[in-house]
Protein backbone atom coordinates (compact mmCIF):
# COMPACT_ATOMS: atom_id res chain seq x y z
CA UNK A 1 0.00 0.00 0.00
CA UNK A 2 2.76 2.44 0.96
CA UNK A 3 4.69 1.63 -2.21
CA UNK A 4 1.65 2.55 -4.30
CA UNK A 5 1.19 5.86 -2.43
CA UNK A 6 4.88 6.71 -2.81
CA UNK A 7 4.75 5.82 -6.53
CA UNK A 8 1.72 8.06 -7.07
CA UNK A 9 3.35 10.97 -5.23
CA UNK A 10 6.65 10.63 -7.10
CA UNK A 11 4.88 10.18 -10.46
CA UNK A 12 2.68 13.24 -9.84
CA UNK A 13 5.67 15.38 -8.89
CA UNK A 14 7.82 14.27 -11.80
CA UNK A 15 5.02 14.54 -14.34
CA UNK A 16 4.40 18.15 -13.39
CA UNK A 17 7.93 19.48 -13.58
CA UNK A 18 11.30 18.77 -15.12
CA UNK A 19 14.61 19.75 -13.64
CA UNK A 20 16.54 21.48 -16.43
CA UNK A 21 14.11 23.54 -18.43
CA UNK A 22 15.17 26.72 -20.21
CA UNK A 23 14.31 30.15 -18.84
CA UNK A 24 13.57 31.51 -22.33
CA UNK A 25 9.85 32.13 -22.86
CA UNK A 26 8.09 31.13 -26.08
CA UNK A 27 4.59 32.00 -27.26
CA UNK A 28 2.68 29.14 -28.90
CA UNK A 29 1.45 30.49 -32.24
CA UNK A 30 0.32 27.32 -34.04
CA UNK A 31 -0.33 23.65 -33.35
CA UNK A 32 0.61 21.66 -36.47
CA UNK A 33 -0.46 18.27 -35.11
CA UNK A 34 -0.39 16.29 -31.87
CA UNK A 35 3.39 16.48 -31.51
CA UNK A 36 4.56 19.47 -33.58
CA UNK A 37 4.22 23.11 -32.55
CA UNK A 38 5.28 26.50 -33.94
CA UNK A 39 6.57 28.91 -31.32
CA UNK A 40 7.66 32.54 -31.24
CA UNK A 41 10.77 33.32 -29.20
CA UNK A 42 10.32 36.21 -26.80
CA UNK A 43 14.09 36.86 -26.85
CA UNK A 44 14.74 36.93 -30.61
CA UNK A 45 11.18 37.36 -31.97
CA UNK A 46 11.77 34.46 -34.38
CA UNK A 47 9.58 31.47 -35.17
CA UNK A 48 10.76 27.97 -34.35
CA UNK A 49 9.08 24.67 -35.18
CA UNK A 50 9.53 22.09 -32.44
CA UNK A 51 8.66 18.44 -32.08
CA UNK A 52 7.68 17.03 -28.71
CA UNK A 53 10.53 14.73 -27.73
CA UNK A 54 10.12 11.04 -26.89
CA UNK A 55 6.43 10.87 -27.85
CA UNK A 56 4.58 10.17 -31.10
CA UNK A 57 1.01 11.35 -31.62
CA UNK A 58 -1.40 9.83 -34.14
CA UNK A 59 -1.11 11.20 -37.68
CA UNK A 60 -3.86 13.59 -38.85
CA UNK A 61 -5.37 10.93 -41.15
CA UNK A 62 -5.16 8.33 -38.40
CA UNK A 63 -7.74 7.55 -35.70
CA UNK A 64 -7.40 10.10 -32.87
CA UNK A 65 -5.14 12.35 -34.97
CA UNK A 66 -7.48 15.32 -34.80
CA UNK A 67 -8.42 14.58 -31.20
CA UNK A 68 -4.75 14.56 -30.22
CA UNK A 69 -4.13 17.86 -32.00
CA UNK A 70 -7.13 19.49 -30.29
CA UNK A 71 -6.03 18.21 -26.89
CA UNK A 72 -2.54 19.66 -27.37
CA UNK A 73 -4.14 22.92 -28.47
CA UNK A 74 -6.27 22.99 -25.31
CA UNK A 75 -3.11 22.63 -23.21
CA UNK A 76 -0.91 25.30 -24.80
CA UNK A 77 -2.48 27.22 -27.68
CA UNK A 78 -1.73 30.98 -27.42
CA UNK A 79 0.09 30.41 -24.14
CA UNK A 80 3.62 31.09 -23.00
CA UNK A 81 5.82 28.04 -22.47
CA UNK A 82 9.40 27.09 -21.69
CA UNK A 83 11.42 24.30 -23.27
CA UNK A 84 13.88 21.60 -22.37
CA UNK A 85 15.73 21.16 -25.67
CA UNK A 86 16.92 17.65 -26.54
CA UNK A 87 18.50 18.06 -29.98
CA UNK A 88 17.25 18.01 -33.59
CA UNK A 89 15.26 15.49 -35.60
CA UNK A 90 16.09 14.52 -39.22
CA UNK A 91 13.70 17.25 -40.47
CA UNK A 92 15.53 20.03 -38.63
CA UNK A 93 12.91 20.47 -35.92
CA UNK A 94 14.15 21.03 -32.40
CA UNK A 95 13.18 18.14 -30.10
CA UNK A 96 11.79 19.45 -26.82
CA UNK A 97 9.90 18.82 -23.66
CA UNK A 98 7.40 21.69 -23.36
CA UNK A 99 6.37 23.15 -19.99
CA UNK A 100 3.50 25.45 -19.17
CA UNK A 101 4.03 28.45 -16.89
CA UNK A 102 2.62 26.27 -14.11
CA UNK A 103 5.40 23.70 -14.71
CA UNK A 104 3.23 21.04 -16.37
CA UNK A 105 5.23 18.76 -18.66
CA UNK A 106 3.11 18.76 -21.84
CA UNK A 107 4.80 15.67 -23.33
CA UNK A 108 3.84 13.61 -20.30
CA UNK A 109 0.30 15.05 -20.28
CA UNK A 110 -0.17 13.92 -23.89
CA UNK A 111 0.81 10.33 -23.06
CA UNK A 112 -0.97 10.31 -19.68
CA UNK A 113 -4.25 11.27 -21.37
CA UNK A 114 -3.94 8.74 -24.20
CA UNK A 115 -3.23 11.36 -26.86
CA UNK A 116 0.21 10.02 -27.84
CA UNK A 117 2.47 7.02 -27.43
CA UNK A 118 5.84 6.94 -25.79
CA UNK A 119 8.10 6.78 -28.85
CA UNK A 120 9.83 3.52 -27.90
CA UNK A 121 12.62 3.80 -30.46
CA UNK A 122 13.73 7.12 -29.01
CA UNK A 123 12.71 6.95 -25.36
CA UNK A 124 13.56 4.80 -22.37
CA UNK A 125 11.91 7.31 -20.01
CA UNK A 126 10.20 5.46 -17.14
CA UNK A 127 7.87 8.37 -16.39
CA UNK A 128 6.50 8.25 -19.95
CA UNK A 129 6.35 4.45 -19.77
CA UNK A 130 4.28 4.57 -16.57
CA UNK A 131 2.06 7.33 -17.95
CA UNK A 132 1.30 5.16 -20.97
CA UNK A 133 0.58 2.11 -18.82
CA UNK A 134 -1.81 4.22 -16.72
CA UNK A 135 -3.60 5.62 -19.81
CA UNK A 136 -3.86 2.14 -21.33
CA UNK A 137 -5.25 0.64 -18.11
CA UNK A 138 -7.83 3.44 -17.86
CA UNK A 139 -8.61 3.12 -21.62
CA UNK A 140 -8.09 6.84 -22.17
CA UNK A 141 -7.97 8.49 -25.59
CA UNK A 142 -6.52 6.24 -28.27
CA UNK A 143 -6.53 3.35 -25.80
CA UNK A 144 -10.32 3.17 -26.17
CA UNK A 145 -9.62 1.22 -29.36
CA UNK A 146 -8.93 -2.46 -28.82
CA UNK A 147 -5.87 -2.41 -31.10
CA UNK A 148 -4.64 1.16 -31.65
CA UNK A 149 -2.02 1.45 -34.39
CA UNK A 150 1.11 3.36 -33.39
CA UNK A 151 1.95 6.24 -35.77
CA UNK A 152 5.31 4.72 -36.75
CA UNK A 153 3.44 1.61 -37.98
CA UNK A 154 0.75 3.73 -39.67
CA UNK A 155 3.39 5.73 -41.55
CA UNK A 156 5.02 2.53 -42.86
CA UNK A 157 1.65 1.25 -44.12
CA UNK A 158 1.10 4.49 -46.05
CA UNK A 159 4.58 4.20 -47.58
CA UNK A 160 3.80 0.67 -48.84
CA UNK A 161 0.45 1.75 -50.32
CA UNK A 162 1.97 4.55 -52.42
Amino acid sequence: MYKKIIFVLVFTFLSQSWVLQSSEIFKVIRIKDGDTVVLLSSDTNTEITVRLSEIDAPEKKQAYGNVSEKFLSSLISNREVTLDKKGKDPYGRTLVFIFTKEGVNVNIEMVKNGMAWQYYGFSKNNILKNAQIEAKNKRLGLWKDSLPVPPWVFRKKITYVK
